[in-house]
Order: C-alpha cells, then structure tokens, then sequence
C-alpha cells in the first residue's frame, strides 16, 4: 500500500495558523500566501527557505502567490486601495500586471496557473459581476492575448484554476445543484464530480493539472466536511492530511505527483507538502494465495505487491483489517525568478506518514483561491 508522507509548511513570519501554499514545480519549489499584522504576502519556499514576495504595486498591502512553473515565473494577485484585485507575473525580478480587458476596472483579475509555455489562466470579474475563467497565451499571436473561459453548463460563475504544458486546463464552474469541476481539454469540457461530494449542494472543485494529467482538488462530503481529492487514471483518490482536525484542501501537483494545499487544525491553518513513496513489503507471512481469498464473500481482497509473476483479479478492491485514522480512499470515477525581499529560514516544517489503501464501488461553504473569498483579518468591500 502507497505511503503519502506529509510535511507541514508554516513561513516563520506569518501570524501562527495562517500558511496556504497553493503551487509546485518540478524541482519543488513552492509558493503560497500568509498574513502579518498588517498585510498579506505572498511566499517562494525553495532550498529549505522561505522569501517573502510583495508586489511594489499592492498600495492595500495584499499579495498572493498561486503558481509557478519550472523556470521560476510565479503568477498571483496584488490589491490596491479601493480593495481591486490585479493579477501578476512575476519573473526575472520583475512584477507585470495581468489584467483581462474584459475585467470591469473597479472588480479586478485574478492569475492562478502557469505552465512551462507561459500560459496564464485565473479569473475576472464583468460589469455584472458575473465571473469568467480566462486564458493568457503570448504567444497566440493576437493582441491583446486573453480568450475567455465559459463552461457551456455553467449557470453561474466559471473559474480557470490550473494549466499544464499540452493547454489541458482545471477549474469550477456553479450551477443550481452547486459548484463542479471541469477539465478544458482539446476544446471539451468535461464535468469532475467526485464520487464522495454530497450535501445538498454539490462542490467539487478542481484546482491543478499537471502533465501526466493527474487533476488534484477538493470536495465537501455529506456532512460538510472538506477533503482533497487526486484524480488518476480514471479514479478518484481521497486526500486528508491526518493533522487535520478542521478539513484538507488540496491545490497544485507536480510532474513527480508532489502535492500541497492546506489543513486546518485547532491552531489554525497550515500549508502541507504530501510526496508518494514506494509500497512496502506485504506483512511476513502473507501468501498469493492468501490474499486472494481473504474476504471472499464480500468480494474484498487485501493488495500488496506479490511479485511481478502474480496475477491478480478481483471484482472490487477493498481494504482487509483496521486503518489508520485519516487513510485515503479511491474511488472509480462516474462522470463523464529571483525574489527580491527578504528571506527567512524554514521553521517550523514537520513530516508526518499515512497510509492510502484502494477502494472500488460505490462511495460510502468552501473557501475560494484569492483575498476576496476569506483571508485572516480581511473581508471583502
């Protein structure tokens, strides 16, 4: 059974309980948001250090790191006075304002995704205030390059959250059953619900892709509570951080299946890094046979690596015996730059270990990406 080690991630200038990391590349980096006293800030954790990112623009003291790519161009937002968000680019120490024409200029743009192209995707706001998904590509060969994102179910908002290198892109859209994701790919949209969302609105969201195509994101169950999700291979992989106490989202993979989000325990929350490790060995004494006739009448077998000679075939896969509290859960799915302020050592950074087991059949208000939709200490005008 797969084993996701999780390292929490707290930026030792943060008020305590407040981190989020939101994005990964290829060699690890990541980049995230937390609050001081007065502002919010974005953050670059690379090397083991942390270094905070301000935009020189932010007059309201408000930046946010969101994504970044593998040749450090970070993407986020910044907010000026008035409370109007603007998106950004971030590279070669230079700050580049990202903002969609179509953004009416008093509601502002919001950048989320970036992928090795330069292609940006996030969201704006109309003079409705109706909210629409976009893409940035510069290299197009149109001017300006924007080209608005509109899930054709969608009733209500649409949002584009995550991009990889093939313009494979992740997001949200609402309708009146609630809030599903989507994944834009080869201009079709398809619907992303998973399997355990429930409660009488539906949520999932998707939030990255990365270019295995693996999408990563989060839904709320019955009960409201929230989870992270991994999407592979045609199954929907349940994500709790066994820390969490208060909820998991789920916000950026990398090519090498890294994964951070947030979990909010009593102290607060605190961005996390969770990395896939090999199988262990099955326990001594385990047999084939063994596994295979465990459970039988409930068409439940125990899994373990027995040897690349063994076959192995079973109706559904279940897990045999007691797990861990906090385990993870797969179910098959249904539906169709140099920073330039200051840098600070990485404290506060633990590990922690949990077990995924995998699991086939029947499966037994969320907080948005950016300032608006409810960081410490702030509200929206």
């Amino acid at each position: 059974m797969p084993i996701y080690t999780y390292t929490a991630l707290d930026d030792p200038s943060a008020i305590a309980g407040t981190t989020v990391a939101h994005g990964i590349n290829s060699a690890g980096q990541i980049v995230g948001q937390y609050p001081s006293k007065n502002a919010i800030h974005g953050f670059l954790y690379s090397g083991g250090a942390f270094t905070t990112l301000d935009d020189p623009s932010a007059t309201l003291n408000i930046t946010e790191a969101f994504g970044i790519n593998d040749m450090g161009q970070i993407v986020g937002l910044y907010a000026v006075t008035g409370g109007i968000a603007h998106g950004f680019l971030y590279t070669g120490g230079t700050y580049t304002s990202i903002d969609d024409p179509l953004a009416d200029p008093t509601q502002g743009t919001e950048a989320i995704g970036i992928n090795n192209r330069g292609q940006i995707v996030g969201w704006y706001r109309d003079s409705m205030f109706a909210r629409h998904g976009f893409l940035y590509d510069p290299n197009s060969g149109i001017f300006p390059p924007y080209f608005t994102l509109n899930d054709p179910l969608a009733t209500g908002d649409t949002f584009a959250y995550g991009i990889n290198d093939a313009g494979q892109i992740v997001g949200e859209y609402s309708d009146a059953s609630g809030s599903h994701g989507f994944l834009l790919s080869a201009g079709k949209y398809t619907t992303l619900d998973d399997p355990s969302a429930g409660g009488p609105l539906s949520s999932t969201v998707a939030r990255g892709i990365n270019n295995k195509g693996q999408i990563v994101g989060s839904y709320r169950d019955s009960a409201n509570h929230e989870h992270g999700f991994l999407y592979s291979g045609g199954f929907y992989i349940t994500l709790d951080d066994p820390l969490a106490t208060q909820g998991t989202e789920v916000f950026g993979i990398n090519d090498a299946g890294q994964i951070v989000g947030r979990y909010v325990d009593a102290g607060g929350t605190h961005g996390f890094l969770a990395t896939l490790g090999p199988n262990p060995p099955p326990p001594g004494g385990t047999t084939a046979d063994m596994i295979l006739r465990a459970s039988r009448a409930l068409s439940q077998y125990e899994v373990y690596d027995i040897g690349s000679n063994s076959i192995l075939a079973a109706y559904s896969l279940g897990q045999v015996g007691s797990v861990s509290p906090g385990f993870s859960r797969v179910q098959r799915a249904t539906a169709a730059g140099k920073p330039s302020s200051g840098s600070n050592s990485g404290i506060g950074v633990t590990s922690h270990r949990r077990e995924v087991v995998r699991v086939a059949g029947p499966p037994p208000q969320r907080r948005r990406r950016g300032w608006r939709s409810g960081c410490p200490g702030l509200r929206e005008n």
